[in-house]
This record gives structure tokens, sequence and C-alpha cells, in this order.
């Protein structure tokens, strides 16, 4: 994962930065136990996911 070059143009600037968030994104979904969506998921379904899985977590805590 090396930084962008200093010459590159501001497309593949953005595109390098979208790409590393989306792995961020789905590694964090790892570590709190949640599959992580396919590659191309409709983001309402994965938001979805992410507040059920925190309401069964507070659920839990009661």
């Amino acid at each position: 994962m090396a930084p962008p070059n200093k010459t590159a143009s501001l497309a593949s600037k953005k595109a390098f930065i979208a790409k590393n968030r989306i792995a961020n994104y789905r590694a964090s979904l790892l570590l709190e136990g949640i599959t992580p969506p396919s590659a191309n998921p409709a983001r309402s379904s994965s938001i979805h996911s992410v507040i059920a899985h925190y309401q069964a977590l507070a659920n839990q805590a009661k």
C-alpha cells in the first residue's frame, strides 16, 4: 500500500484514497464481527446490517 506518486493526477489520487477507504471499512467490519458485504453491495443493506449488529449488542447489554 504505497502512497500515490507525487506526479499522479488528481483522479488517480482520488481512486487510491477510495480504494483504501473501502479496504479499511471492510477490515473494521471484520474486527467488529460483521461479515463484510460483497464487492458492490447496495449501500442501504450494509448500513442496515451495521445498525442491526449494534442494536443486538445494545439489547444484550440490558
